[in-house]
Parts: C-alpha cells; sequence; structure tokens
C-alpha cells in the first residue's frame, strides 16, 4: 500500500505496531528529500557562467581563481602607456642637442622641411637600432624614420648594419654598428645610467608628454657582455631629444570614478617620467601616482601594498609589468599588448576599453552574490525539508510528507540553484 498509494497506510500511527514500514517510509522520505546536489553545484555553476558571460563580452578570465580575486580587489594598480592612454604615441618635436636647433615642432607647417640632412641620418640610424623592440615608444620612432624616409626619398638608402644589440630594462636599448659606434636610446633614467646630463627647454619640461634621448659614442668597444657599469665608461654624447604625446582614453577618467565608487582605489605605476605620469594621473583624478619605476621597482610596490593588506590588481600591457603580474592577487593585461604580458595574465581584456576592466569587476561582483544566494538557498532547504521529511510534525500536525513530493522537491531545488547561476547571462557591462 506505501507504493500504490504514496502515502503511509491508515495504521501507520506512532502508537500502533508497525515500527518497520513506517522506519522504510520516513528513511525514504529523507533520502529523497535531500539536496547535496544543491550545495554542489552552487559555486561551480555560478563560476562557470560568469567565465562564459565575460568571453562574451570581452573579458578573458582564465580560471575560476580569477574570478574570485576579482571580486575581493581592494587596490588596483595601473600602467600608463598603452593602458590609461591608447598606447599609440606619435612624435610631436624633436630638438638637435649637440648642434644647438631649435625645438621643431610637429604641429607647425612646413616642419619636415626644417629637418637637416644630418638629422634625417640620425633617425635612419634610430630606426635600425629599433628593429625587434616591442614598446609602443620604439614602434612610434620607426613610423616617424619611415616617414622622414619616404619624405625625402631615402627609402633605398642603406641603414647604418646593427652588428650587436643589448636592452636595458626599464631604461632603453644600445646598439653598436659596424663602423665602430655606439648609440644608446632611452628616457631619463638612461641618461642617469650613462651620466649624460641633458638640458630641455622650459616648453618641453612642463608638457604632457614623454621624451626619447639619442646618444652616440664613438669607436665604442664591443665586449661579450657589456655590463651597465662598462657602458657608462663610454664617452657619450647626447645628439637628439624627441618629444612623444599619447593620448589618454576618452573612458580613462569615468571607470576611474566608477572603480572609486566601488570602493577600489587607484595607483599609477609607470616607468615613464615623473612629471608626464603627474599630469596624466591628475587629468584622470588619480591621486596615487610614481613615475620613473623599473619593472623590479613596480614589483616593490605591489608587494608592499599587499603587504599592508591591500588585495591587488595590476593592470599593464608590457614584458615591464610582468614582474609586478606575479606579485599582485590578479594581474589584468589590456588588448594590443606583448604577448608575454596577454600569457602571464589572470584576466585578458579583449578590446582597449578600460570599461571592460569597470565590467570585470562588477561580473565578478554579481557572480559572488550568486554563489551566496546559491549557498544559503540549498543549506536553508535541507535544514527545513530533511525534518519534516523525517516525521517531525507527523504527530503533532499530522504533516507527512510523501517520498514522490520528496523527490520533486529535490529537483525543484538544483533547478533553482541553476537558474540563479544562470542568471548572469543577463549581465551587461
Amino acid at each position: 500500500s506505501l507504493s500504490s498509494s504514496g502515502a503511509p497506510p491508515a495504521t501507520l500511527i506512532f502508537d500502533q505496531p508497525a515500527p518497520l514500514l513506517q522506519a522504510i517510509f520516513f528513511s525514504t522520505s529523507v533520502l529523497m528529500v535531500s539536496c547535496p546536489c544543491a550545495l554542489g553545484l552552487a559555486v561551480p555553476m555560478a563560476l562557470i557562467a560568469a567565465v562564459g558571460v565575460g568571453a562574451q563580452h570581452g573579458m578573458l578570465f582564465r580560471s575560476a581563481q580569477a574570478v574570485e580575486a576579482a571580486c575581493s580587489v581592494s587596490l588596483l594598480c595601473i600602467d600608463k602607456t598603452g593602458t590609461i592612454t591608447e598606447g599609440k604615441p606619435q612624435v610631436t618635436g624633436m630638438v638637435l642637442l649637440q648642434e644647438g636647433e631649435d625645438v621643431c615642432s610637429m604641429n607647425e607647417e612646413g616642419w619636415e622641411q626644417k629637418i637637416s640632412m644630418s638629422c634625417r641620418e640620425l633617425w635612419r640610424s634610430v630606426a635600425a637600432c629599433e628593429v625587434n623592440v616591442s614598446h609602443p615608444l620604439s614602434a612610434a620612432l620607426q613610423v616617424f624614420a619611415a616617414r622622414l624616409a619616404s619624405g625625402d626619398g631615402s627609402e633605398e638608402k642603406c641603414s647604418p648594419c646593427v652588428t650587436k644589440r643589448k636592452s636595458l630594462v626599464g631604461k632603453g636599448v644600445v646598439c653598436w654598428t659596424s663602423d665602430g659606434r655606439a648609440m644608446a636610446i632611452g628616457g631619463s633614467s638612461l641618461l642617469e645610467l650613462l651620466g649624460c646630463p641633458v638640458s630641455l627647454p622650459l616648453a618641453w619640461r612642463t608638457a604632457e608628454q614623454s621624451v626619447v634621448y639619442v646618444l652616440t659614442a664613438e669607436k665604442a668597444r664591443q665586449g661579450e657582455e657589456e655590463e651597465e657599469e662598462e657602458l657608462a665608461s663610454y664617452c657619450w654624447q647626447a645628439r637628439m631629444a624627441v618629444a612623444l604625446s599619447d593620448r589618454v582614453r576618452d573612458e580613462a577618467e569615468a571607470v576611474i570614478r566608477r572603480l572609486r565608487q566601488l570602493g577600489i582605489d587607484v595607483v599609477l605605476l609607470s616607468g615613464d617620467d615623473p612629471g608626464v605620469v603627474q599630469q596624466v594621473a591628475a587629468q584622470v583624478g588619480i591621486q596615487q601616482q610614481f613615475g620613473g619605476l623599473s619593472p623590479l621597482n613596480k614589483s616593490q610596490h605591489v608587494s608592499l601594498l599587499r603587504a599592508q593588506g591591500a588585495r591587488v590588481a595590476m593592470v599593464g600591457d608590457g614584458i615591464n609589468d610582468i614582474p609586478a603580474f606575479a606579485q599582485a592577487d590578479l594581474s589584468v593585461s589590456v588588448a594590443g599588448g606583448s604577448k608575454e604580458a596577454l600569457q602571464s595574465s589572470d584576466l585578458v581584456l579583449a578590446a582597449g576599453n578600460l570599461r571592460l576592466l569597470l565590467a570585470s569587476f562588477r561580473l565578478a561582483r554579481a557572480t559572488m552574490r550568486r554563489i551566496m544566494l546559491n549557498l544559503v538557498w540549498a543549506c536553508m532547504y535541507n535544514l527545513v525539508a530533511l525534518p519534516v521529511a523525517a516525521g517531525l510534525f507527523a504527530v503533532s500536525s499530522s504533516i507527512i510528507v510523501p517520498p514522490w513530493m520528496c523527490a520533486g522537491m529535490m529537483s525543484a531545488s538544483s533547478v533553482l540553484v541553476v537558474s540563479c547561476s544562470l542568471s548572469l547571462m543577463s549581465f551587461r557591462p
């Protein structure tokens, strides 16, 4: 009668002899109503849904752990070039330091005619030295050199033969040519290393632009492995200073403001000139900024912030950011960055839009809310359903839940957890 009617027989009353049948009935109900599936699905279903939704909108989480890390971020360290800025710098001015020529602004009409032949020859050497150097400023220098070559019909002229090239991490590049000369190209940190001070015009020191210096050394010997100290012993001469400007992303200020509203502080870490970094930070509303940092310095800043109790995310796009990636709780790379940075990051933004960075944090927090909701529902369901199915109210209120109804309740609980997780599909950046 138990299997046909789905309810205990009329004689199944606690004060009458039917203990075995009674035990089987309530045991079956408990087995049917218990739902460990809901507890098991609460976390993975929400994380899987989040990874899928993120991929649809250009936020590529490499793992479920990356989603969890993004949810807990309290401080964001962000690089400048290619992240806050568009990463497409352009040459906006130059000055030949050794010859004392005036600053040549690219905004002036007929600026190409002002560039001397000696300067054009220097640019051909710069282009040869910057080949295969993966940095946005390097690409801008090569583009400008090609533009000059096409303007004076010198595309077919032979460039100096570079016999050796040495990259100085966070400083620049040094190369040696077949005629026995050495050329160094880099920022102010390179000038300090090589002991070659340069005085720039006041207009350049106050403008929002990066400055790259070109230095040469005559009769520079080539050792097997020149150390930085040995390079400083060369007789370097500052030949040219080049101004480059990189446009700040249109959405940067709004995204920084929204991040602060989410409770995420922002720190700007850059290897660029501290004055330029300060001006860019003021433009987008970042209060803490550090410029002139080497890759090791960036990594140390991230480690220090973590030691102070912050959950740190590092956003960058270049090889120089990889050491800081290794120290951060969450590493984020932006589309268009170096292959090494993309491969070593936990989260890849498939489009060069900082709104995706904001959306990734919103998605991670929405995912965590779904996980908490799933867990609360699964626990409450089992806490309530198990005692009732076991016959807690069978005597006092004659409330008896048959096994078929318990099976339906168990299935409904799992379906509800899955549905709650899949509601993330409606997320919009």
